[in-house]
């Protein structure tokens, strides 16, 4: 879950599938946003993958990101109402020798991919 950095009534939660569902008015109600993009970048078989972290950029609030378990990673530049992956940089850091590691899939990037960690900072510039 993710609190809007401005306006404490707007919420994000994450889903399992992977999906995002929006609250605009203190989680009294929540509705999905239906535009999330998350591709299967790898066969993960019958393990149902899920969004595991949600931060906002508190110096631009529209842009929100997610990580997620096994898809890599998705934002959205207009506050939540689209989403669309941006897991390249993970994908291109999982050719790297030390970086590869594979879990449930024959995939050695999977590990990159696996992303249970997201940081949106005050001191960051993020793109």
């Amino acid at each position: 879950m993710a609190l809007h950095p401005h306006d404490p009534r707007i919420m994000f939660a994450g889903t399992s599938p992977v999906g995002v569902y929006r609250s605009t008015d203190g989680r009294e109600s929540w509705s999905p946003v239906a535009s999330v993009n998350a591709p299967d970048h790898l066969d993960m078989g019958t393990f149902v993958n899920r969004v595991m972290r949600i931060a906002i950029n508190p110096n631009k609030a529209e842009q929100i990101y997610a990580a997620l378990e096994v898809y890599g990673a998705m934002r959205s530049l207009d506050g939540g109402a689209t989403w669309a992956d941006c897991s390249q940089g993970l994908i291109a850091l999982s050719d790297r020798p030390e970086l590869k590691s594979k879990i449930l899939t024959p995939f050695e990037g999977e590990g990159m991919l696996d992303a249970h960690l997201l940081v949106a900072s005050q001191n960051q510039n993020l793109p």
